[in-house]
């Protein structure tokens, strides 16, 4: 466990300075101060421990809670959190969920009328390297949608093609 809290990364490296010190200091020192380093190291590791849970559960709950207003189609209050999001964790997210949560967004924009950051967000989706689930070939459906609402029609018809052509329809 401890070596796993020495690996915590760069972000961490003064903590992780301290508790190599703590551990020498543990580790060599005489009988008399253990109890105090002992109880510093254990504050310490519990703090680490508490912060990196908070941390994680804090995003997951976040993308949950953005998934539950787009699910009950509260598009108007799911488009902060999933902008949040995918601006502060594009790090911790999979490619699938960054997917996910991008093409949500962009839907979620489609259905409150913001046709342009719908267009810019189904753009970025379609970047990213990850084979689409049948499900999520309908995006190509709601983008062609997207660009006729952003009058580019030729490019409209392009996305159209590809979503009749898609496995989905076969």
């Amino acid at each position: 466990m401890i070596y796993a809290l020495i690996g915590l990364g760069s972000c961490f490296q003064s903590i992780r300075m301290e508790i190599l010190g703590l551990l020498r200091h543990f580790f060599y020192n005489p009988i008399n101060t253990m109890p105090k380093v002992k109880k510093k190291l254990f504050v310490l590791i519990l703090s680490l421990i508490q912060s990196a849970t908070v941390w994680s559960q804090n995003s997951n709950s976040l993308l949950k809670d953005a998934t539950r207003h787009f699910e009950v189609s509260s598009f108007v209050t799911a488009i902060p959190k999933f902008e949040q999001i995918l601006q502060n964790s594009s790090q911790k997210l999979s490619n699938s969920e960054r997917l996910t949560a991008l093409l949500q967004l962009a839907y979620s924009y489609k259905a409150v009328g913001k046709f342009e950051n719908a267009e810019q967000t189904y753009r970025k989706a379609f970047d990213i390297p990850v084979n689409f689930s049948d499900e999520q070939m309908k995006s190509y459906l709601y983008f062609a949608q997207v660009l006729v609402q952003n009058n580019k029609f030729k490019e409209a018809q392009e996305w159209f093609e590809k979503y009749n052509n898609s496995p989905l329809l076969s």
